[in-house]
């Protein structure tokens, strides 16, 4: 009795009306060993259940069927029929037709239990059938029983329509745990993937064999929602039978088991498993043996962190890891120094591996040979004899060459120092090794360092910035040491000891005439230095040879050693300007527009404004700046009243209602901050302004 839909059963003859029928069906097809009590069908008694599972199916079956039927045979028999009276349930024309809530996993909690509830009480037997066929059919297979009839009772290779409907089911009817639930059926699923997942090997080889495949093998690698192909199933359940078909053929996509936003290998998978045959087998076909999965990491990452050396060399061997990071603990060069495994280093260098290569970090293996494993010399010189590079840094701008001036370890400094190509030690920027020595005082080492053509960078911020660090704890001797490097521009020695009040060095070095007085941008100017500084005596040193330009502006911003000292507010250094160097322009301003007298008012510095305006050859009121401000205006934000009283008091602004104009409009604009001085300058700027306009009309 085979019908197509609930309808046609009920139309049978052997329908149950309602539940007494029903009892009474149920007793004479059990012979009286089945019950129903509260609507619930179980055996009269334990004894009977354990009756049926030590011999009674056997003996069924043999009366039935195959005399020589074993008990195995007849658990698989029981199971076989149990599995295809659900598949033939859930292919019911009503439960196919079924409308089931579209985006099931998307459905609020009471949506969701709703649908649940009443799928449950429309289709009572399908969250049983749904959820036990693939167990079933498992046990069907485990007993040696043939189940090509799977491929009629799907309707395969047209089983989408079954399986989808089937996925939506499932979705519904355990709508609780729908969110995390990955088992067959999902979106996407077909028959093949519970083939291959279950191992059914005698409804796969019909498949693999039938004209279908043989038109478009395609059929043996779909995806489900997940991106897990039949080959992915087949090889995580260790179905080799069904690997070894699926990769012997061409249509089979044997290296990415899903597209590459959540790739996962069959070469990751035979690593996991620790197949080495099947490893080998896929090196030889070719696959990628540095592809990464979702989670960055590549096969030799499986294989380094479940510490399988043998694995490790095989991926090697076939040229993993020779350029990539096998994940975020770097390469397995990083590998064989964390493990102390000279024997492993020794072959990944002998197989061309790249010695550099860093972690998530930014370490490369050299790094961590000498701070991670400060006794592992050996492992050490192997690297550097390898080529690795000691001044690659790290995230942090660290190198090993910091770590052993940190340690005061000069054989290993010695040993980092001279391997490799010298040149590329001409210069580093930042806190060097060198510039570290300095700032710790070491002496030994940063003569060690110069010996071995180190140079800090103290044009960077950071190399100055650790340079200053030296002087301000007193290490004299180290920072002269650097300074009287010939590896660095004497220009650069001098700016640097006059920020850090090394005054008699830098009158030394000018005195020594290796300064250059006016040199090429961007070299360092030495009237700047000198002019920022306030060291009077140094810039009428410098002024005095006539190779210094005291109108040279400097090459990022176009600030002129004036401009300078009234920044740092060094009158002394303004006033021998002014009065002592006439061909001195009091008025040029910067690449941005702003004049001296302009930073002179933006300082609060009345002096400088009066010596300034005094030379006769200084606008109060030049064109505004990029920012369309003035000196005027600059005083006014600034609340330095009596700048702008004096400036208001000068002609060229008291009869210049534009410019009093414009200051009042900045001044304005910063009202309310809670600025006294400010408010009062602001008083001024409206007494000047209304004046002149009644004036004028």
């Amino acid at each position: 009795m085979s019908h197509q839909s609930i309808a046609e059963y009920q139309d049978g003859d052997d329908f149950a009306d309602d539940l007494d029928q029903l009892e009474i069906k149920v007793n004479h097809l059990s012979k009286g060993l089945v019950q129903i009590i509260n609507n619930r069908a179980q055996f009269i008694h334990q004894s009977v259940s354990d009756y049926l599972l030590q011999c009674g199916l056997q003996n069924l079956q043999k009366k039935t069927m195959d005399a020589s039927c074993s008990e195995q045979k007849a658990r698989g028999l029981a199971h076989f029929e149990i599995s295809r009276s659900c598949i033939r349930y859930l292919t019911l024309r009503e439960v196919l037709h079924y409308r089931f809530p579209e985006s099931p996993r998307k459905q609020d909690r009471d949506q969701g239990f709703h649908a649940e509830r009443v799928l449950d009480e429309t289709f009572p037997l399908a969250r049983y059938a749904i959820f036990s066929i693939p167990w079933h059919i498992a046990q069907v297979e485990a007993e040696g029983i043939s189940q090509q009839d799977l491929l009629g009772l799907f309707q395969w290779p047209s089983d989408e329509a079954i399986v989808e409907k089937w996925a939506d089911l499932a979705d519904v009817v355990d709508f609780l745990n729908n969110e995390w639930r990955f088992d067959w059926p999902v979106e996407g699923s077909r028959l093949i993937h519970l083939l291959c997942e279950l191992g059914i090997s005698s409804a796969f080889d019909h498949v693999l064999n039938s004209p279908e495949v043989e038109a478009d093998g395609r059929l043996l690698d779909p995806e489900d929602a997940y991106h897990r192909t039949p080959l992915y199933y087949a090889l995580i359940r260790n179905h080799d039978q069904i690997v070894q078909q699926l990769l012997n053929n061409e249509d089979v996509e044997i290296e990415l088991l899903g597209p590459s936003s959540s790739s996962i290998t069959s070469l990751h998978i035979a690593v996991e498993r620790r197949d080495i045959p099947l490893i080998q087998q896929l090196l030889e076909l070719g696959v990628d043996v540095d592809i990464s999965d979702e989670d960055g990491k590549t096969p030799m990452a499986f294989a380094l962190e479940r510490e399988d050396i043998e694995i490790a060399k095989m991926l090697f061997a076939a040229g993993a890891g020779r350029n990539e990071s096998y994940g975020p603990q770097g390469t397995i060069v990083h590998y064989a120094i964390r493990k102390e495994n000279i024997g492993l280093l020794q072959h990944v260098l002998a197989g061309g591996v790249m010695v550099n290569s860093t972690d998530a970090h930014g370490r490369t293996p050299l790094f961590h040979a000498v701070v991670s494993n400060p006794n592992g010399r050996a492992m050490v010189q192997e690297l550097l004899a390898a080529g690795a590079d000691p001044q690659i840094a790290d995230n942090k701008g660290e190198t090993p060459l910091h770590y052993a001036v940190d340690t005061d370890d000069e054989g290993l400094l010695l040993s980092l120092v001279v391997s490799g190509d010298t040149t590329l030690r001409s210069r580093m920027f930042g806190e060097s090794p060198l510039l570290r020595a300095a700032k710790l005082g070491n002496l030994r080492l940063v003569r060690l360092l110069l010996s071995n053509r180190f140079a800090p960078d103290i044009r960077d911020a950071l190399g100055r910035k650790a340079l200053k660090q030296a002087a301000d704890r007193g290490h004299r001797a180290a920072v002269l040491s650097i300074l009287r490097s010939n590896h660095i521009d004497p220009n650069d020695a001098f700016a640097m000891a006059i920020s850090i009040h090394y005054f008699d060095f830098a009158r030394d070095l000018l005195a020594s005439g290796t300064l250059d007085l006016d040199p090429d941008d961007p070299r360092e100017v030495p009237l700047h230095a000198a002019a920022i500084s306030g060291e009077v005596d140094l810039v009428r040193m410098l002024l005095q040879d006539p190779r210094t330009n005291p109108n040279r502006r400097h090459h990022h911003d176009g600030k002129t050693a004036l401009y300078m000292a009234v920044e740092s507010r060094s009158l002394e250094v303004v006033t021998l300007l002014l009065d002592n160097v006439p061909e001195v322009n009091p008025d040029l301003p910067t690449f941005a527009g702003r004049t001296p007298l302009q930073e002179a008012a933006r300082g609060k510095k009345l002096e400088m404004c009066k010596r300034l305006l005094c030379t006769g050859r200084v606008s109060a009121a030049p064109p505004p700046d990029r920012y369309n401000m003035t000196p005027l205006c600059a005083a006014a934000i600034s609340g330095a009243v009596e700048i702008v009283q004096y400036l208001l008091s000068r002609d060229e602004i008291r009869q210049n209602a534009e410019e009093v104009e414009r200051a009042l409009g900045h001044a304005r604009g910063f009202q309310g901050i809670g600025n006294a001085a400010r408010e009062m300058a602001v008083t001024l700027l409206n007494k000047a302004y209304y004046g002149i306009d009644i004036d004028q009309h």
